[in-house]
């Protein structure tokens, strides 16, 4: 059991998916879910990752994905947000190298 969760919704999803921000002990990771329509109770999506032999494995697994500790989550996500923001030159004009 995870020490909190923080879901936030995917808007336009047809599927009432949501993003559900994890702890588990010192790491944090971010994990897809869904709302329940009747009584909004947010589930985590599991999955059945592959093995060496292309073969499902037997037990099923929250899809997440582990950002690390307290530190190591914060820089993870500053990475991420990078990648999003456009960075400008001095003509304010967006940085050409950035494949958008």
């Amino acid at each position: 059991m995870s020490e909190f969760e923080v879901s936030i919704p995917i808007e336009g999803s047809q599927y009432n998916e949501i993003i559900m921000v994890n702890k588990y002990g010192d790491q944090y990771s971010l994990v897809l879910g869904r709302s329940g329509k009747a009584d909004g109770t947010n589930y985590m999506q599991w999955c059945h990752p592959s093995d060496k032999d292309k073969q499902p494995r037997p037990k099923a697994v929250p899809w997440r994905i582990p950002l690390g500790n307290y530190i190591q989550a914060t820089a993870m996500l500053q990475a991420l947000l990078a990648v999003f923001v456009k960075p400008t030159q001095a003509k304010n004009e967006p940085d050409a190298d950035i494949p958008f």
